[in-house]
């Protein structure tokens, strides 16, 4: 069956959330990577944190800063991957990786858990980059997407 990635805009930019939704939906996880270095992509970055928990801190401090966090499931959970952006403008996407089946009722659950309101469904896409590119993107997809809180068939 085919992979699908959900993406939802957070209501909050924070940890809390974060961890909220991982635990959740991928409570048996492991990150991606085995260092961060902030920012992100600097040639020269400030500080690399061995912890991804700590870098999350910062970025919760820091909201014109942009990340992308990943995690994979360690077992065989039915969200095979998660992921959040943290936007440059202050924003935060989650999103999840899942085997293709009943997509609105995803978008309705990621949405619900991380209190969003914009939301889509991709195939092996990274979201736009801020908030605004990301709810444009939204309101002119031509998939099943969320737009104000309302589910529109593709």
């Amino acid at each position: 069956m085919e992979i699908i990635e959900i993406y939802i805009l957070c209501k909050e930019r924070s940890k809390k959330l974060v961890l909220e939704f991982l635990d959740k939906l991928l409570p048996n996880r492991d990150t991606s990577a085995e260092d961060y270095p902030y920012p992100e992509y600097d040639d020269e970055p400030e500080h690399v944190y061995d912890d991804i928990y700590d870098l999350m801190v910062v970025l919760d401090d820091n909201k014109n800063e942009s990340y992308s966090l990943y995690w994979g499931a360690t077992d065989s959970a039915e969200v095979k991957n998660a992921m959040v952006f943290y936007t440059a403008d202050g924003g935060l996407i989650a999103g999840i990786a899942v085997e293709d089946g009943d997509r609105e009722a995803w978008l309705k659950r990621l949405s619900k858990l991380v209190g969003g309101k914009f939301g889509y469904v991709s195939f092996d896409s990274p979201p736009p980059e801020t908030t605004q590119d990301f709810i444009a993107y939204c309101e002119s997809s031509d998939q099943i997407r969320l737009v104000a809180g309302n589910v529109i068939q593709g």
